[in-house]
């Protein structure tokens, strides 16, 4: 599956400032897997990629072949496999069997569904303290789950954690992220397990406004509490 975002071709501004749109609907951005368009597609066919469909993903192989992201991290000492870099065609791509490539967000229903308490950010690249592969093939690439872990993921593997070399499984490769690893769920978010998953409809916790508000009383907490103080 997919989702796109369209919109008239033209938009009509009168002389009062009112707007309205003309023309046919056009294409102008489209997602199935998270950050293909952030981290794969090069500047400058960016709004090219958003407006052409999944099918005609062949356009942009050499993106995915030959990384820009991989390169960067290449410069600042990150070790990384050799192009052409197929493995990132095989997970972002096309099935197991092959096919057209098409950029898609898949989901493998033979996998069975990991339970709430049970569920790890990291996914397919979960591990122990230990570092032991603990892995939960239930989440992001197949298919996406509110909490996957979707930055880390894609750094890592874009770095080539998964390549079939196995040139590039260690260090720093397994530890490239953001530094979120959880989103701080509010005190009165209802059914949250230990591991910060919604269990009822929207799934998603309340959002944390971003600034800090009067301080406190003393002895009480707040119920909007500011992400950062």
């Amino acid at each position: 599956m997919y989702t796109s975002t369209k919109r008239p071709r033209a938009t009509v501004i009168e002389a009062d400032g009112t707007r309205r749109g003309e023309g046919p609907w056009v294409q102008v951005a489209r997602m199935g897997n998270p950050l293909v368009n952030e981290l794969i597609i090069g500047t400058g066919f960016k709004d090219f990629w958003n407006s052409v469909e999944p099918e005609n993903e062949i356009l942009f192989s050499d993106f995915y072949t030959t990384p820009r992201l991989a390169a960067v991290l290449g410069a600042i000492g990150v070790p990384i496999p050799p192009t052409p870099r197929n493995d990132l065609v095989n997970v972002l791509l096309q099935y197991a069997g092959g096919g057209v490539r098409s950029e898609l967000l898949r989901l493998d229903m033979s996998v069975p569904a990991t339970l709430a308490a049970s569920q790890k950010r990291l996914t397919v690249l979960a591990h122990n303290a230990a570092g032991v592969a603990t892995p939960d093939p239930a989440g992001w690439p197949n298919g996406r789950r509110p909490n996957d872990d979707v930055t880390d993921i894609a750094l890592r593997v874009v770095s080539g954690l998964l390549h079939p070399s196995g040139c590039c499984a260690g260090f720093p490769n397994n530890r490239l992220g953001d530094g979120v690893n959880f989103n701080r769920v509010r005190p009165e978010t209802p059914g949250v397990t230990a591991n910060g998953i919604a269990l009822q409809f929207p799934f998603l916790p309340l959002p944390n406004p971003g600034r800090s508000g009067p301080p406190p009383s003393p002895g009480t907490t707040p119920p909007n509490q500011p992400l950062f103080r």
